[in-house]
């Protein structure tokens, strides 16, 4: 009796599912011809749980290519991901054209799926690509890869990447001859040993959009006072008000 019962509830899911399925495929069919459509079964994009449409079937993501409410392609597909609204409407002001036009399969999904790759978390990936949706303009094996093996090459481990990508994003576009290796290298004339200058940019990435000019008087100024030491190495990437506050001077 009890292997009945189960035989007619294995049935139902069946059916249940084919249901399903057919209902999932007369929505295709009704999509217009030429529009762009994302499907998301079971699981959402990204790995993410996909929100359940009308009468519980899985959310189907369309978009033509002139747009949705005034939404752009990317930032449709961005949505669909998972990026919250008040980080799209974040990213959105900082675009150029207050609108992401980035095309979906040569740079949007590539280069979310190579964040992922590098170890950062969803959260983290909204946070980079909100605070620089440029990295969706720039070439991954000739811009942003480069930059990263670098910061490798250095001596960083995956953690502290993810951590210098995620709070100086900025950096994926710097230019290696005319900017990282410049300022390492003046660290490095300043006597400052490697490991210290990892753990630095680390902490303290930004230190790399100084000039090599004013990391040197910066260094004069901390060895006049005789206040040259490992630890006021992280004070080097200060602002020049934080800077002039602590040492009384200012080197821009």
């Amino acid at each position: 009796m009890r292997c009945r019962h189960v035989r007619i509830v294995l049935l139902l899911l069946s059916l249940s599912s084919l249901l399903r399925s057919l209902l999932l495929f007369e929505d295709l069919a009704a999509a217009p011809s030429g529009s762009r459509t994302w499907l998301a079964i079971g699981r959402g994009l990204g790995g993410r749980p996909c929100t359940a449409g009308p009468r519980g079937r899985p959310r189907i993501v369309r978009q033509s290519s002139s747009g949705l409410d005034g939404q752009s392609l990317a930032e449709s597909y961005l949505l669909s991901w998972g990026l919250p609204e008040e980080q799209m409407a974040k990213l959105r002001g900082r675009c150029r054209a207050k609108r992401l036009t980035a095309d979906v399969e040569s740079r949007i999904k590539p280069t979310l799926e190579w964040f992922s790759e590098l170890g950062l978390s969803d959260s983290q990936i909204q946070k980079v690509v909100t605070r620089y949706p440029k990295c969706f303009e720039s070439s991954l094996e000739d811009g942003m890869k480069p930059r990263v093996r670098w910061l490798s090459d250095l001596g960083m481990n995956e953690s502290q990447v993810v951590q210098v990508v995620v709070s100086f994003p900025g950096l994926l576009a710097y230019s290696l001859d005319n900017k990282c290796r410049p300022t390492v290298q003046t660290l490095r004339d300043l006597g400052f040993a490697n490991s210290q200058i990892v753990e630095v940019l680390t902490r303290k990435p930004n230190i790399l959009s100084y000039s090599s000019k004013r990391l040197v008087d910066r260094t004069s100024i901390l060895k006049t006072q005789g206040r040259l030491t490992v630890s006021s190495l992280f004070r080097m990437a200060d602002s020049d008000a934080q800077f002039a506050a602590r040492f009384g001077r200012s080197a821009k």
